[in-house]
């Protein structure tokens, strides 16, 4: 049961170029999914394949975050994202993702910085 989850001084720079639908790290939903290149599929396990591979289960209380960087430049849709932070510090009483219900202990932060900026992108327009 995971119930802690605690990062430091991790970067994350996804990007998509505006010439094409790919990430640059599609290949990752590729190997742990169904192959599809726009989504990660994760299905529950029918009754044959619960019985032979234990499965993970979540339960988080706590997360603590430090020195993160996220990048997110799509410049087929026309938006970057960027987040950081030197710290983050999260208290779950609650979390239940099937009725996206979350109860908030404690939320602290850090030397936030974010930033959004949209632009057009190389998508066709439908």
């Amino acid at each position: 049961m995971v119930s802690d989850v605690a990062l430091k001084d991790v970067f994350v720079h996804l990007n998509r170029l505006k010439t094409g639908e790919r990430w640059n790290y599609d290949f990752i939903a590729e190997a742990l999914g169904s192959g599809a290149t726009d989504t990660l599929n994760v299905e529950p396990p029918d009754a044959d394949q619960a019985n032979k591979s234990p499965t993970v289960q979540f339960d988080l209380k706590k997360i603590d975050l430090e020195r993160i960087r996220f990048f997110m430049d799509d410049a087929w849709r026309g938006e970057d994202m960027r987040f950081a932070f030197n710290k983050l510090q999260l208290g779950i009483d609650r979390l239940d993702a099937d009725r996206l219900d979350v109860r908030i202990q404690k939320l602290a932060v850090d030397g936030a910085d974010i930033l959004v900026k949209e632009y057009e992108g190389g998508k066709p327009k439908i």
